[in-house]
């Protein structure tokens, strides 16, 4: 057999193998087999640049917009195939030009490249993760759940991540992302306050009964929507297009140190506008949604970021007295919204939880108490992805399903410590990294990297109390910025430690004395 034919048996089986199973098996095992053919296929493209950087970046606002603005129990069933969604077309779409990019573009390759190795153990406790929830396959009671619950973690998660690293290359394109995310806020924010005042989930009133009650049978995401009881402490808690209140405060959380960004370090009146929007937008979701662990995150980050605003500026102006005088004012408004919290019995049942709020507290204390046995029983690889529910077991009543409340608790059953460490790992040395940045980079296109930081602190917080995942995809995207500013930063550093040499030098004290001194 010549070299040339050696490889005909090999493809012949292939499409043997491919025919069969599209005849027999769904739909979804056919496009897994498709995908190692299109892989070969992008690889053998050639170098032509066939999307340019303005169409993906087009795609990808348009992902964006239909992440943050789209409900994601808008959906379509097909039987055979996942759920079809305007959230789903929209990243698909995303992630067929970002491929075709980078299989044409050497530029858009080496762009990812260097940006994503300038944060190596970052990087490193990033992929970790996603190689032990792919590992829990291995060890779960239902692979196919478990791989299932992988697939969905890489297409919405980890591709929008390198998409958008692939799309946005420096803090401009970054802040432009941040304005986007911001601007989208405020109406998500204004139908959670529209759902409050009139008691109504109005993403689900809109929809035709006929088609609520079909979404509810094949979605049982739905019909737990439809049977959540929003009153809480006396108060609706409106939940805005997700499906849970604690959500919608987390988004909140996560975006009003953005808002912050904006209103500190926006290029134009317009910027401090909408930033200081977002931030009053954010803090009337986290009232209207009830959200303990989202009131929470704000009253840590938002005073964090503006006492490092305080810090960097007096850094910036070390003779003036702004940077004290902000400092000052940082603590005290600090201090007086906590103060506020404690003194008022209103506030600090929104913000710590009143009688009602005992019977999810003793919840998770005793999801943790059932877990514990679980998690030493596989400590490595866990009990698989998106099974922790049924292996813990725990019921808020007979007839409803099993669930977790914290995601820690979630990460250390399903995909045992190493991937619990390296999810919150990654995520609090991302937010470190990025507040060393902010203090110690004087640089105004750094300025990015503290509101950064204090939205992921903000997410993480939240994340010990709640296991809902609908922010990942989100999350992930500021990650990518991390990554940016990371990356960015470093070569700043290095260009002025390159320009370092040329620069004249101030003569040493020994050295002026010798050109003082008169001959001898």
């Amino acid at each position: 057999m010549t070299a040339k034919a050696a490889p005909f048996p090999i493809l012949a089986a292939y499409a043997v193998l491919l025919g069969a199973t599209a005849a027999l098996a769904p739909p979804l095992a056919s496009v897994a087999l498709m995908l190692p053919a299109c892989a070969i296929l992008l690889w053998l493209m050639p170098e032509r640049e066939l999307v340019s950087p303005r169409l993906l970046a087009a795609a990808f606002t348009v992902m964006t917009a239909a992440q943050i603005c789209i409900p994601a129990y808008y959906t379509a069933q097909v039987p055979g195939l996942p759920w079809i969604s305007l959230r789903r077309i929209a990243l698909l779409a995303l992630i067929a030009l970002a491929l075709l990019r980078l299989a044409t573009a050497a530029r858009a390759r080496r762009q990812l490249l260097s940006t994503l190795a300038a944060a190596p153990l970052l990087l490193a406790l990033s992929l970790g993760f996603d190689l032990m929830a792919a590992a829990s396959i291995l060890a779960s009671p239902d692979p196919a759940v478990s791989a299932q619950q992988f697939a969905d973690l890489t297409f919405a998660w980890r591709l929008p991540f390198l998409a958008c690293v692939l799309v946005v290359t420096d803090e401009a394109e970054a802040a432009a992302l941040v304005r986007l995310i911001a601007a989208l806020s405020l109406p998500v924010a204004a139908l959670g306050v529209a759902d409050f005042l009139a008691a109504r989930n109005f993403a689900l009133d809109i929809l035709p009964h006929g088609l609520l009650a079909a979404m509810a049978d094949a979605n049982p995401g739905v019909r737990v929507l439809m049977e959540f009881n929003p009153w809480r402490n006396g108060l609706f808690r409106a939940v805005s297009i997700y499906n849970t209140p604690l959500s919608f405060g987390e988004f909140a959380a996560i975006c009003a140190p953005l808002g912050g960004f904006l209103a500190l370090h926006g290029e134009s009146g317009r910027d401090r506008a909408l930033g200081l929007a977002t931030i009053l937008a954010a803090m009337a979701a986290l009232f209207v949604s009830g959200s303990r662990g989202g009131a929470v995150g704000f009253l840590i980050s938002m005073p964090l970021l503006a006492l490092l605003a305080a810090i960097r500026l007096a850094r910036a102006r070390p003779n003036g007295l702004a940077g004290p005088i902000a400092a000052a004012g940082a603590l005290a408004v600090g201090g007086a919204a906590l103060s506020a919290v404690f003194a008022s019995r209103r506030l600090f049942n929104i913000v710590f939880g009143g009688d009602d709020s005992l019977g999810s507290t003793a919840a998770r204390s005793e999801q943790m108490d059932m877990a514990w046995p679980h998690i030493f029983d596989s400590p490595v690889f866990g009990h698989g992805l998106g099974l922790g529910g049924i292996v813990v077991d725990w019921r808020p009543s007979p007839d409803a399903p099993g669930s977790i409340d914290s995601y820690l608790v979630s990460l250390l059953v399903e995909t045992g410590f190493p991937g619990a460490v390296c999810y919150f790992g990654a995520l609090a040395l991302t937010a470190c990294a990025c507040l060393t940045i902010y203090l110690r980079d004087r640089d105004p296109r750094a300025a990015l990297a503290g509101p950064l930081g204090c939205a992921l602190l903000a997410y993480e917080f939240y994340r010990l109390a709640l296991s809902q995942r609908e922010n990942q995809t989100l999350v992930y995207l500021l990650m990518a910025l991390a990554f940016v500013v990371i990356a960015q930063a470093k070569r700043r550093k290095a260009q002025e430690q390159a320009r370092a040499p040329d620069a004249p030098r101030r003569p040493t004290v020994y050295a002026r004395e010798m050109v003082s001194s008169p001959p001898i």
